[in-house]
């Protein structure tokens, strides 16, 4: 099997395209939905509140995402200590899933039905070939900034301020496009960002993984 990371900034629609993926076959892990899972473990947990206070907890006593979410991404410090804290929860998860993966796909080999790739969300952390060394290749999301802050602010959870000070955190496109092999416009037209994948797809599984730049 072939890892894949998928990069793109908040609001490039990485989702759907991972969506896409998963349609044509590709097991699909989502990064950004481990570091939700390893929130309700005690010790991240514990060190969140260390570092950023009582105000990341909900009236419930877990962490809220969209208040975590405001004091990390109020600095470059914050964003750097959150990292910190869950990055290494978040990368043993992903390990334990990529193993389980393999083993299914390896039974599955003996009824030809078995997937060829294995794409992986990235939404934080350094972008990098170095840091996304553990995939065969990247392939990167785009939008236009409008169209992204639309996007994100429209599914309710965080307001025009929260989501520009994540932005001004991330990478910018040309920085995401730089990194990746393959570069997908996600400008709205879904019939055409379909073909777009397929094609991808395609050609990392023949093996035909090149430069974009």
């Amino acid at each position: 099997m072939k890892t894949v990371a998928l990069i793109g900034g908040i609001g490039s629609g990485k989702s759907y395209v991972s969506g896409v993926f998963a349609d044509l076959g590709a097991a699909v892990i989502n990064l950004d939905a481990i570091g939700h899972e390893v929130l309700e473990q005690p010790q991240v947990k514990d060190s969140l509140v260390e570092a950023f206070g009582q105000r990341v907890l909900g009236p419930d006593g877990r962490i809220s995402r969209p208040d975590l979410a405001a004091a990390a991404f109020a600095g470059p410090q914050g964003v750097e200590t959150l990292n910190g804290i869950t990055h290494p929860a978040i990368w043993e998860e992903y390990h334990r899933k990529v193993a389980l993966i393999k083993e299914a796909n390896q039974f599955a080999c003996h009824c030809g039905e078995a997937s060829q790739l294995i794409v992986v969300e990235v939404t934080s952390g350094d972008i990098s070939r170095e840091s996304l060394a553990f995939a065969d290749c990247v392939v990167a999301v785009s939008a236009p900034e409008e169209l992204r802050l639309t996007r994100a602010t429209s599914r309710g959870h965080q307001s025009l301020e929260d989501v520009k000070r994540r932005m001004a955190a991330q990478p910018t496109d040309e920085q995401r496009e730089a990194v990746a092999d393959w570069c997908i416009d996600n400008s709205d037209d879904r019939i055409d960002l379909r073909s777009q994948v397929a094609a991808i797809a395609g050609k990392i599984t023949q093996g035909q993984v090149a430069s974009a730049q």
